[in-house]
């Protein structure tokens, strides 16, 4: 293989055995381990009977995660401990079950944060929400948690579980992909053999440089004379 070609090659497997090694250092530092990725714990807090999140995203982790890989759980805990109920429901069906009653619907929610809300006024109280029928995905417990991925266009909802007024939980986002760690290690070690392919490619390609050109003044070779000596075979030399 030419210089140039030993050239090409070792910047080419450089470049790809850098990205992989990185790849494998976020994703192995990112998940652990345990293969698993949570946020920082967000509060929550209402003064109505429910929080309404809008548009929730609990798969937004800030890594580049194909869609429907690993298991999302959102998980809500309240403050006092007491039972929490956390389900996610279309906008028309909290309406009518919220006909009438206080709560809050969500402005801003940022991880590790706390939120802010836009209160509804109302002066009625539902039935608890675990007795109703239309929700798509429901939990109820201390904690409360939501393990399958929200309906798209559904509405989170956040709410003691006696739906009584006063919600004040901790919010919680988990992703579990069962084969982070070992595709981790696969990544950085592909990368890093490719690194020192990359090496050896170099050093090749130093090694493979041609030869400099024979000087103009540099002795033909053949037989060393010294200065004042005949030349081997010179008659007159005696």
């Amino acid at each position: 293989m030419a210089r140039a070609g030993f050239v090409v090659s070792g910047v080419a497997a450089a470049v790809v055995g850098g990205a992989l090694l990185a790849g494998g250092i976020v994703v192995g530092m990112a998940f652990g381990p345990d293969g698993t990725v949570s946020t920082t714990p967000t509060r929550a807090s209402a003064t109505g009977v429910a929080l309404l999140v809008d548009g929730l995203q609990i798969d937004a982790v800030g890594l580049p995660v194909p869609e429907g890989v690993g298991v999302l759980t959102l998980s809500a805990r309240s403050a006092d401990g007491s039972p929490v109920f956390l389900g996610a429901a279309a906008g028309t069906d909290l309406d009518i079950y919220l006909a009438g009653a206080p709560y809050d619907v969500v402005a801003e929610l940022t991880s590790g944060g706390a939120t802010t809300t836009r209160q509804v006024p109302g002066t009625q109280q539902p039935p608890p929400p675990s007795s109703q029928q239309f929700w798509l995905r429901q939990d109820e417990g201390a904690p409360a948690v939501l393990t399958a991925r929200i309906p798209e266009g559904a509405t989170v909802v956040l709410m003691r579980a006696d739906a009584t007024p006063g919600v004040d939980v901790d919010l919680n986002v988990t992703l579990e992909v069962d084969r982070a760690w070992p595709a981790a290690l696969v990544l950085g070690g592909a990368g890093i053999v490719l690194l020192c392919l990359a090496v050896g490619l170099m050093l090749a390609a130093r090694r493979s440089r041609a030869p400099g050109p024979v000087g103009a003044h540099a002795a033909p070779a053949g037989d060393t004379v010294l200065p004042g000596a005949a030349a081997p075979g010179d008659p007159s030399g005696g």
